[in-house]
């Protein structure tokens, strides 16, 4: 079952650009071991016009082991 997550984030793209982890702690899920029927809202509040971003989640497990999602891209206006 799931443990929590945390969000990354890159602007651009290229070989220079890196993945940064943009929250400060785990986010914890609502129900632990159980993510059926729960929604979860993350805003990143350091987003540009005209930029575009690259977002993906680090998912932890009770178990202790991790997994990444795979990335989504979104344009900023």
């Amino acid at each position: 079952g799931l443990a929590g997550f945390d969000v990354y984030r890159k602007v651009g793209s290229g070989a220079k650009t890196r993945w940064k982890q943009i929250n400060l702690a785990m986010l914890a899920v609502h129900h632990p071991g159980n993510t059926a029927g729960s929604k979860y809202h993350f805003k990143d509040k350091a987003v540009k016009p005209r930029k575009t971003y690259h977002y993906k989640i680090l998912v932890h497990y009770l178990d202790g082991h991790t997994a990444w999602t795979n990335p989504e891209t979104v344009h900023i206006p």
